[in-house]
């Protein structure tokens, strides 16, 4: 961008709003390097201080450059400004004192900030000593009190707590050199008091490597999104956030389980709690049969959470559909899944089909696993990827470590702005069973679908228009179609994607096509059904097995022995044959 301008003798600022970056853009002004645009999608304000001396008397070029990628980072840039003020002056320009109140008295809140066009601010914390994390647009407060200074204009202020809670927001507007005060009241909205919330993956910038997130920050974001424990996943290390916790003095708020990601050439694990005594696994490791085996002996009776099931690292995907049959749950290449847990939503690295993983899910499921569904943020940063954005919900015990044995034994459910229960409420019936369904969330997010599968295929559905009621948005007993044999019955939910600043969900982490969506969604536990009364937990692959033994050379035998059973045991036995 060209332009003519005076000479700079103090410093000044330039401002510019930016959306959709995602990879590393420098800005310069007349070959002075002023800094780079943030690594964000939603859209920003940005405020860049301007070096006295900069600018020219005469001709002058701004230059946004990108550099070289792997991929096309189209970007947009816009209402760009140079404010005679500094960055820091204008941050302090005016001031707006917030106020959050709850349930529970000064409890840890997320305030987010975004102006009349709806771009997250540049703002600055006022408040000496408070304990709090600060990026662009917002602040997590300890106490839910902040004193925010930022520019003279028009602001919304939201207030919020995760999942469970409400969103208030006020608007103010402020002139330089004000003070207004805000007062928000945030409400627990969704009754999950059977359940405790987790997030099993969790880092931070202090021990990965990457993100900007320090411990005492990520253990505060916990907290102020309502997050009950927190795992500590940080790359190649054994690590635990309770020292923090402790120094902070949010035990009421969080606990921490300690953890690791065990990341390696052919994919990364998160593995908790770890055997005291037990050798690390080797993260180089590139044999699937001894990388499985340190794996589970480091684990023991814990939890193993197959990561990014189908985004590529090192380049390797480990569901790649060219070695891993979705429908099925099996692997072509010699490695089948030894975790008892796959992510089947990742709010930090979401897919262009979010029921992608789910589907997968319920493939491995037709094949007798036992795996739990995880949803989980994979945050390393404060606010680009809020922690427990995704969360996985499990049935509540008696601490930390009865949250381990009840996730390893899939007595759970996902949530990423929605969640879904489903209960078996009497036997099966000629070819049906009544199931209790349940269907909750917040007000700022609508249910939209709730559909039950059956071995992997959808048997009942109902529209729900876009249901913002808060909390129980959909309760019914129903009749859900079922086959002769056993069936596992997952239910799922999904809506439209919450855009709102506070909750915005992210685009997909790893295009593998220019056709994708966004929604918000909740995926119930399996809930197994003996459908044939035996007593037995009977996968339709080991059906599938029995038919195949037992029609060995007769196609027509089988063919007709096959329609007593749906159609999740023909599609094994077409993949043993």
């Amino acid at each position: 961008l060209n332009f003519n301008g005076d000479r700079n003798d103090r410093e000044r600022s330039l401002f510019l709003r930016q959306t959709d970056v995602k990879a590393v853009w420098s800005v310069a002004l007349n070959g002075v390097a002023l800094g780079t645009l943030f690594q964000d999608e939603r859209d920003m304000a940005l405020l860049l201080p301007v070096p006295a001396g900069v600018l020219r008397a005469g001709a002058n070029e701004l230059r946004i450059a990108g550099k070289p990628s792997s991929f096309s980072d189209d970007i947009q840039v816009r209402d760009i400004r140079i404010h005679d003020a500094s960055a820091s002056d204008l941050q302090r320009e005016a001031t707006v004192d917030v106020t959050v109140t709850g349930d529970d008295r000064g409890m840890p809140v997320r305030i987010t900030v975004v102006d009349d066009q709806g771009s997250l601010v540049p703002l600055r914390s006022l408040r000496a000593d408070a304990y709090e994390a600060v990026r662009t647009g917002v602040i997590y407060s300890a106490d839910g009190r902040a004193r925010i200074g930022l520019p003279a204009g028009g602001y919304r202020v939201y207030a919020s707590r995760g999942f469970e809670y409400s969103a208030p927001s006020s608007r103010v507007r402020v002139t330089a050199g004000e003070q207004k005060s805000v007062a928000l009241r945030v409400r627990r909205e969704v009754d999950m008091s059977g359940y405790t919330s987790v997030d099993t993956h969790v880092h931070t910038l202090e021990l990965s490597g990457h993100g900007d997130a320090s411990v005492e920050e990520r253990v505060l974001t916990a907290a102020g999104e309502g997050l009950e424990v927190m795992v500590a996943t940080e790359h190649n290390r054994l690590s635990d956030y309770s020292g923090a916790i402790r120094k902070r003095g949010m035990e009421r708020w969080v606990e921490s389980i300690p953890g690791t990601e065990v990341t390696t050439p052919i994919g990364p694990f998160n593995v908790f709690t770890v055997l005291d005594g037990t050798p690390y696994p080797n993260a180089a490791e590139r044999d699937w049969s001894k990388l499985s085996e340190a794996v589970k002996r480091a684990a023991g009776s814990g939890v193993i959470v197959q990561n990014h099931p189908r985004d590529e690292h090192s380049g390797y995907r480990p569901f790649d559909p060219a070695h891993h049959v979705s429908g099925t749950g099996e692997n072509l290449i010699g490695r089948p899944l030894f975790a008892n847990a796959m992510e089947v939503v990742n709010s930090g690295a979401m897919a262009p089909d979010p029921l992608q993983l789910v589907r997968d899910w319920m493939g491995l499921l037709t094949r007798g696993d036992a795996v739990a569904a995880i949803g989980a943020s994979d945050t390393h940063t404060v606010d680009f990827v809020p922690i427990a954005q995704a969360r996985t919900y499990v049935e509540r015990g008696n601490g930390p470590s009865d949250v381990v044995a009840q996730l390893a034994a899939g007595r759970n459910l996902v949530s990423y702005g929605l969640a879904v229960d489903v209960r078996q409420m009497g036997p099966p019936v000629q070819g049906f069973v009544p199931v209790r369904l349940a269907v909750m969330g917040p007000s700022w997010a609508a249910a939209g679908r709730v559909a039950v599968y059956s071995n992997g295929a959808a048997v009942w559905s109902k529209n729900l228009g876009a249901n913002r009621r808060p909390g129980r948005k959909f309760q019914a007993t129903v009749r859900v179609p079922v086959p002769a044999h056993d069936a596992a019955l997952v239910a799922v939910v999904t809506g439209p994607p919450v855009l709102q600043p506070f909750w915005e969900v992210r685009k997909p982490y790893q295009l593998t096509s220019d056709e994708w969506t966004t929604m918000v969604l909740g995926v119930s536990r399996a809930l197994w059904i003996d459908c044939d009364g035996s007593g037995k937990r009977e996968a339709p692959l080991h059906h599938a097995r029995q038919l195949v033994e037992k029609y060995k050379g007769d196609a027509n035998g089988l063919k007709q022995a096959l329609r007593a059973y749906d159609e999740s045991v023909a599609a094994h036995v077409r993949r043993l044959l």
